[in-house]
């Protein structure tokens, strides 16, 4: 074996093994039996993602999932900022599914105002919307004591009852001039438990020990807006659920709206509580507009056990220099005081700020479930949305339709692969049983790429397959005919194979590097399906020259080699 044959079949024997080295996790996870998935995800989770991360993907329209139009709402924004606005909310979005862990997901501008995304194999669109529509506009503000929040609630009944007079129903006596029991919240309040070396804010989510029985004094006519109210025994009110869509509506009244400081303002908890007499109550808070500590300069974000509850899971998270001296001075002017935790407009979490947090660290310690933690820390990881977004247009792609355009397009594959291969067997006899084996290598190296690449497989790249297919015997065609033509000059064996590989080789480039260029423009240009099929005739491309430029060239040197009198071509 000569010098060049050695590094012909050196360099095969490595894109061989590599190509089986990265198909190996797909024909593990295809050979793997359900219940033997289901084991490992409970007793080694990490091994079945890492097979998933590493396994050939299938695109939407083989695998089913999700094709998501969303569209920004830009109309509160200045000229100058809706310039960029929609490249800013692509890349937040683009940031939110690379953390969701979709595969191959399609992620792309349409028009001025909407952003399209595809995600294959989902299995949840309900938790895909919430993830990608949320802004994720995160704050903390401190929330008003109570003597702050009982002359507010003074002023809303003054008002309402000036405007409403006797209109209102009677609800019963009551005395004239207290809101309630008033204890002290810094005996009630919970504390969370802070890990070592940290000071953590206390958390009190879905907190539904707390003495929530207190009952307001003031329910009567000359109360308007208190008598709907259940209890005030906190920093802040409970409104009984029935009651809510009122008092939700009152607080939008023009009365409502001048009784409000204007550096506070009501907003609501937002989850349920239950009440000990039945029923379930809602928690409403005033919170303060000026005192608050952004979640802009917050860096990173992530799930952890919450200490108080094992089934339940809290969210670690972490700000930058800049955001870590807000934090510390908000938290060590604020000590002993209730702190809301808003996301979106929504209060998430009102802990009692427990000591000075001096490093930027802490934790929101709602009782979370372990796929609202992922998906809280994944939209504080990403960032917040410049803009509201909402869903334009939704559409699911079941698993059936993939399942059938599977079955279709490997049988036209196989159907096509069959007669390219007898074809070859037939006309040019031995030669094209080594033109076969190229074409096996071609599309071995071919799924090893897409898998190493993390591309997806998609119909339109099963069509790129077969077209490969083609361009693979079509090189070789040219290089045997090149031999033939030899052959008949009356040249010998070996000096005829030489003469084929040498001039073949330079049409073989021309002609593939044009379609190679075409492919390119069409992945850089394209959009959806067409960057399928370009990304997988560009691989195509490549696998087939290597295999008959330098795997089916070693195995005819070696065939020769031997002495002849006919060469079967």
């Amino acid at each position: 074996m000569n010098k060049s044959d050695r590094i012909r079949a050196i360099t095969s024997a490595i894109v061989i093994a590599l190509s089986l080295w990265f198909l190996w996790p797909t024909y593990r996870l295809a050979t793997m039996s359900k219940e033997e998935q289901q084991r490992l995800e409970i007793e080694n989770p990490e091994k079945i993602d890492k097979l998933h991360k590493k396994a050939l993907k299938l695109g939407l329209d083989l695998k089913g999932g999700m094709h998501l139009t969303l569209e920004i709402d830009d109309s509160q924004l200045k000229a100058d900022e809706k310039r960029d606005v929609l490249d800013r909310a692509l890349e937040i979005v683009r940031n939110r599914v690379d953390q969701f862990g979709v595969s191959e997901p399609t992620i792309q501008k349409e028009g001025t105002k909407r952003i399209i995304v595809q995600l294959p194999g989902l299995t949840d669109p309900d938790r895909a919307k919430r993830l990608l529509g949320q802004t994720a506009m995160l704050e903390w503000r401190l929330i008003r004591q109570q003597d702050e929040v009982a002359g507010v609630l003074r002023k809303l009944d003054e008002n309402m009852r000036r405007v409403s007079g006797d209109s209102l129903v009677e609800i019963g006596p009551a005395k004239a001039d207290t809101l309630g029991a008033v204890p002290d919240p810094a005996k009630s309040a919970p504390a969370a438990k802070a890990m070592p070396g940290e000071s953590l804010f206390a958390g009190t989510k879905g907190a539904d020990e707390l003495p929530l029985n207190v009952p307001l004094e003031t329910v009567d006519k000359t109360k308007p807006f208190t008598s709907l109210l259940v209890s005030f025994n906190r920093d802040w009110v409970l409104v009984r659920e029935e009651n809510v869509p009122l008092v939700r509506r009152m607080l939008m009244r023009p009365e409502a709206q001048a009784a409000m400081p204007k550096d506070s303002e009501f907003m609501w908890f937002d989850e349920w509580m239950n009440l000990p007499e039945g029923g379930r109550g809602k928690p409403l808070m005033l919170v303060a507009k000026d005192e608050y500590v952004s979640g802009a300069n917050l860096v990173g974000a992530e799930p952890q056990p919450n200490p108080q509850s094992p089934t339940q899971r809290s969210v670690a998270f972490t700000f930058n220099r800049k955001g870590g001296r807000e934090l510390a001075r908000f938290t060590g002017d604020n000590v002993g005081r209730f702190t809301a935790i808003i996301l979106d407009g929504k209060i998430k979490s009102f802990p009692v700020i427990k000591s000075k947090i001096p490093d930027g660290r802490g934790v929101i310690e709602g009782n979370f479930t372990d796929v609202e933690a992922r998906d809280l820390a994944i939209i504080l990881r990403a960032g917040a949305l410049p803009v509201t977004m909402f869903t334009r247009e939704e559409r699911t792609v079941g698993p059936s339709l993939g399942s059938d355009s599977i079955r279709q397009g490997l049988r036209a594959g196989l159907f096509g692969a069959g007669a390219v291969v007898i074809f070859m067997m037939v006309y040019y006899q031995l030669a094209g049983v080594i033109a076969t084996l190229g074409l096996v290598l071609t599309m071995v190296s071919l799924f090893g790429c897409l898998a190493y690449f993390g591309a997806a497989l998609t119909l339109p790249g099963i069509a790129g397959l077969v077209l490969t297919v083609g361009m693979a015997v079509d090189a070789n065609v040219l290089i045997y005919e090149r031999i033939r033509e030899e052959l008949r000059r009356e040249k010998t064996i070996r000096s005829a194979v030489d003469a084929g590989y040498g001039r073949a080789f330079v049409t073989n480039v021309d002609s593939n590097l044009t379609t190679l260029i075409t492919a390119i423009a069409l992945w850089q240009f394209g959009t959806g399906p067409i960057k399928g099929f370009a990304t997988t005739l560009s691989i195509g491309i490549l696998t087939s020259m290597f295999a008959a430029c330098v795997f089916c060239r070693l195995v005819f040197d070696l065939w020769v080699r031997r002495p002849m009198k006919k060469l079967s071509i």
